[in-house]
């Protein structure tokens, strides 16, 4: 795999028109189904059930926070919805600190699109990868072309999805749905990759996801 650069890496903030499902059941042998399968991970005290990959509401909700819909989806259409850059939020930093990631140098790099907003992360081990909040529901993927499957390990659960953005450059990202946004881990996949996919490409960011829900849990 090319080493993919801070720019490249950020160029995914702006949004893709095209991609496909990204899954990788055979290298880590984790459960994993298309959304939508009945596929759930609990039901709020207010009686909404949330698919797989929808992380609860905070209680009490924060200012800014987007409300859950009655598909158990957040609905970042709302007034109140504020979008945030997740490389700004101590919480999420921290947690990624501990797992041994942190924001690249570049800050001023930073870019932010219309339905997202993000950074590049750095670690000693692994190619960089990204990290963004967006706008848009596991739900109103597909209106982009993006097809979710949806991953269950260690009694945790996200979706992953291939992107190609307008400048036709391609990434495999696992996301959560939180009331702050999608949170979305990237992976930059080089041209040579794209044309002969291989889905364990994706598993650097599976592995960071999986790793960061179970900080939270």
């Amino acid at each position: 795999m090319k080493k993919a650069t801070t720019a490249a890496l950020l160029s995914a903030l702006l949004w893709g028109i095209t991609g496909t499902s990204c899954a990788s059941t055979e290298a880590s042998g984790e459960d994993v189904q298309p959304v939508g399968d009945n596929a759930t991970t609990m039901t709020t005290d207010s009686g909404v059930t949330l698919p797989a990959g929808v992380l609860p509401p905070n209680n009490p909700p924060e200012p800014g926070d987007a409300p859950l819909g009655p598909d158990g989806h957040y609905n970042y259409d709302a007034p109140e919805f504020v979008l945030t850059n997740p490389c700004d939020d101590p919480a999420i930093m921290g947690r990624l600190d501990r797992l041994g990631f942190q924001e690249q140098s570049e800050v001023s790099e930073r870019i932010k699109g219309v339905k997202q907003i993000g950074c590049g992360l750095q670690t000693s081990h692994i190619l960089p990868l990204g990290l963004w909040h967006t706008s848009v529901a596991h739900s109103r993927l597909e209106n982009y072309d993006a097809h979710p499957t949806t991953h269950h390990s260690q009694g945790l659960h996200w979706v992953t999805f291939r992107q190609t953005n307008p400048i036709g450059l391609s990434y495999c990202i696992a996301s959560v749905e939180t009331p702050k946004g999608a949170l979305g881990f990237i992976t930059h996949i080089s041209e040579e990759e794209s044309t002969d996919f291989d889905e364990t490409i994706c598993e650097p960011v599976n592995e960071l996801m999986t790793n960061y829900l179970g900080e939270i849990s």
